[in-house]
């Protein structure tokens, strides 16, 4: 490790620092307010493709197709998620990459022969102990992917939504149709019962009643009868 005397003095020569003077150094302490970029909006930083984030964005549009203004900001949102992902595995790596340079001297000092794993292993457990970088990458990381999840799954429960068939409204039910006894009924989508009122019996006229009948000529014979008997009397 390094020692207390190369401490002070890496304070010292720091502490006599007026910044940086060719524009270039200016440039790059430019920079310095965008910090590691997981927060910042959807640009680019130095190293990063324009036509790359174009490219990707292109793509969330074609594949997720958005309909309105809610679910273009969400198709956004995940593509800016998943730019930022895809940034942390470069700064990792340039975490340990700056880190292994910056440690050549001490790894010298206290290992006389040592290979690349062991460099690695040396980098990171002085990250660990002594740095936040290592565990702020892995908030970041973790707040990311949260942040993708749980906007995919609010865009797919929308686009859901919006696909579903929508409910038919129910019919409204006709009133009752004043129609003649056997006239055909006509309705549309609906079937209409006519009531038809119950038949009255109808009664047939009380007969009248016959005396029997008595054969042809018997009054005749009755009538002559008596009319002998007429005669009868007057000749006495």
């Amino acid at each position: 490790m390094a020692s207390k005397s190369k401490s002070d003095a890496s304070r010292a020569n720091g502490a006599k620092s007026k910044g940086p003077t060719t524009p270039e150094g200016k440039a790059r302490s430019s920079q310095n307010a965008l910090k590691h970029g997981l927060t910042s909006q959807l640009e680019t930083l130095p190293g990063e493709s324009d036509e790359d984030l174009e490219a990707l964005l292109a793509d969330y549009e074609t594949r997720y197709q958005p309909v309105g203004a809610a679910e273009q900001d969400l198709v956004h949102t995940l593509a800016q998620t998943r730019w930022r992902l895809r940034r942390v595995p470069t700064l990792e790596f340039n975490v340990f990459d700056n880190e292994m340079i910056l440690s050549e001297e001490d790894i010298e000092e206290d290992f006389s022969e040592i290979g690349d794993p062991g460099r690695l292993g040396f980098v990171f457990k002085k990250l660990a102990d002594n740095s936040q970088a290592l565990s702020l990458l892995i908030r970041y990381e973790t707040s990311l992917t949260r942040i993708h999840d749980r906007t995919f799954k609010h865009l797919t429960a929308l686009q859901k939504l919006r696909n579903e068939p929508k409910p038919v409204p129910p019919a409204t039910p006709l009133g009752p149709i004043d129609a003649p006894i056997g006239a055909p009924c006509v309705s549309v989508g609906l079937v209409v019962e006519q009531s038809i009122p119950p038949a009255v019996p109808t009664s047939s006229p009380p007969s009248t009643p016959q005396s029997p009948s008595q054969p042809a000529g018997h009054a005749d014979n009755r009538t002559a009868m008596r009319n002998r008997v007429r005669k009868k009397s007057v000749a006495r």
